[in-house]
């Protein structure tokens, strides 16, 4: 009992000290990540992931199906769409990624916009107004 007691406490400081002491989890990579998926559901048609993706405060602002209305006409226009995530850059709690979208109908190769996220303690969210890119950073 007294070792299993002992390991249980090893192992809740070592997990501790892996995400706290070791500066926490690769928010970096979490945002490329969650970026990837997003652009990836949206391409995919996957509304109600993507649309979960979105800041509490963008869901407020835009219905679900006024999210899915927009990103139909965009696909439709597009003929469909390949993201690419560039650069990411952290500062604290808000993130920017520069995005890549290309289209078969697209003329002139791809076009890049920014992605805004915000961290909420546990992971990114999307805070551009409605789950769009941005022109600035």
């Amino acid at each position: 009992m007294a070792i299993s007691v002992a390991v249980a406490i090893a192992l809740a400081l070592a997990i501790y000290f892996f995400t706290v002491e070791a500066g926490g989890p690769d928010r970096s990579g979490l945002a490329r990540t969650r970026v990837n998926s997003y652009w990836y559901d949206v391409g995919h048609g996957k509304w109600r992931e993507a649309y979960k993706m979105m800041t509490p405060g963008n869901r407020q602002q835009v219905t679900l199906s006024n999210y899915i209305q927009g990103f139909v006409t965009l696909l439709e226009q597009t003929n469909g769409i390949k993201e690419t995530t560039g650069a990411i850059e952290v500062n604290g709690d808000f993130a920017v990624a520069t995005v890549s979208l290309e289209s078969p109908r697209a003329q002139g190769g791809l076009f890049t916009r920014y992605q805004h996220l915000y961290w909420d303690g546990s992971d990114w969210f999307i805070s551009d107004q409605a789950g769009g890119l941005s022109n600035t950073k």
